[in-house]
């Protein structure tokens, strides 16, 4: 029976092929950018080199200072902070504390270069796995005996030193120098934790280990030993934020301190809240835009479907008096739909994937490369199943609702 419904689908797509022509290039297109913005999300969120750690590991990003007089303020975590209460967990396997990028200035051959430098420690180099393609990263005791060195990015390498050998050359920001002693592969901005074009020890931070403050520039993303225990991890951390001090009783009213997955992170980032994340919330939002750019491209279908159904009300009048039922008639048009939005679903791979390689390949965000994986495609084939019932559902079930009698008076 289903074999039989599929070949009545294709054999309807090519009875009225402009009709067809203009409902596949709609919906392929539709499905196309929906892919291309889900393959860009996958690259801000999704686990991928060198976070590869990204499954089991929490972020902890933001600190949040309440005021008794209502004034809120927010900011990065102190390196403070983070050794007093974040060092002492127990759950993680691992931990690195890091600054966010921030822009310094060197200068080759008398010409400015701008670097985005990031303070790491010596176990931010385990947690985020670069690829090493020259030297080696500093050590936990390069770290403490505060020793200029810096890892550098393949980019700012080939801008500093040419197509040579970087490691052992010196480089000045400011009145310091920095010998180089490893070069990594380049990673996009858009991966926050892990960028960065110079990576120098924390402990060489001017503000390293000089005041109490809670808030700062730094991050810690806390790994794991299992999926199975971040919840151990998350507890942990709770449980400490409790018992956080107040740096100024007179002027705080509360210390907010949480930490998260990165989806809930990125959420805590854009959406605010103290308590939850907000990663239900956030998803909430991108479904309902994603839904909204599809209603007018599923009116028209639907439309389209309904002009393309009422072609076939003799039909549908005699297989009503042959005894076929409701539901009979209702699945074979909702087949019939699930059809043309598969095929455009297929199509709009094809130019997503073009579409893609476009992105990559202009520069509009350097070292940033964007891909159709498992979650992207699956994402694409929940699009093209909505898309397709959204679309099928009320066309098919107004015409199985037609009586015998009626459906051939309508011819």
């Amino acid at each position: 029976m289903l074999r039989n419904y599929l070949k009545m689908a294709l054999k309807v797509l090519n009875r009225r092929r402009f009709y067809t022509f203009i409902s596949m290039f709609g919906i392929t297109i539709t499905l196309a950018i929906l892919l291309i913005v889900s393959a860009f999300w996958n690259h801000l969120v999704g686990q991928h080199e060198p976070e590869v750690n990204l499954d089991r590991s929490l972020v902890v990003f933001r600190m949040k200072l309440q005021g008794k007089d209502g004034w809120t303020s927010t900011s990065a975590n102190s390196d403070y902070f983070l050794e007093k209460y974040v060092r002492k967990l127990q759950t993680p396997e691992m931990m690195t504390f890091y600054s966010l990028p921030s822009t310094v200035n060197t200068f080759v051959d008398g010409q400015k270069v701008n670097l985005d430098r990031k303070y790491t420690d010596a176990t931010f180099w385990q947690v985020m796995q670069h690829t090493f393609i020259e030297g080696r990263p500093y050590t936990d005791d390069e770290v403490q005996q505060r020793h200029p060195v810096v890892v550098i990015s393949r980019a700012s390498k080939e801008e500093l030193f040419g197509m040579g050998s970087a490691l052992g050359q010196e480089i000045k920001i400011d009145e310091d120098r920095y010998k180089v002693v490893g070069v990594i592969d380049d990673t996009p901005i858009t991966r926050l934790h892990s960028y960065g074009n110079l990576f120098i020890p924390i402990t060489l931070n001017k503000g390293y280990g000089k005041d109490k403050e809670y808030m700062g520039e730094f991050v810690a993303t806390l790994v794991a030993s299992s999926r199975e225990a971040i919840g151990d991890m998350e507890k942990e951390y709770e449980a400490m934020a409790r018992q956080i001090e107040n740096p100024d009783p007179a002027n705080v009213e509360k210390v907010l301190s949480s930490a998260d997955s990165y989806v809930g992170a990125f959420s805590r980032m854009f959406l605010g809240g103290d308590g939850d994340s907000g990663v239900q919330k956030l998803y909430a939002i991108l479904m309902a835009l994603a839904f909204l750019f599809m209603l007018l491209p599923t009116v028209n279908l639907m439309n389209i479907n309904i002009s393309r159904i009422m072609e076939r009300a003799s039909e549908i009048g005699v297989r009503r008096a042959f005894g076929a039922s409701t539901w009979a008639l209702l699945f074979q048009f909702i087949i019939e739909n699930l059809v043309l939005t598969l095929l455009c679903g297929l199509l709009a791979v094809l130019v997503a994937w073009g579409g893609l390689q476009l992105i990559n390949t202009s520069g509009l965000v350097q070292f940033m490369e964007l891909k159709l994986n498992f979650h992207v495609l699956g994402a694409g084939l929940l699009f093209t199943l909505v898309f397709g019932l959204i679309s099928g559902v009320y066309p098919a079930w107004r015409m199985s609702r037609l009586q015998a009698a009626e459906a051939l008076k309508a011819k």
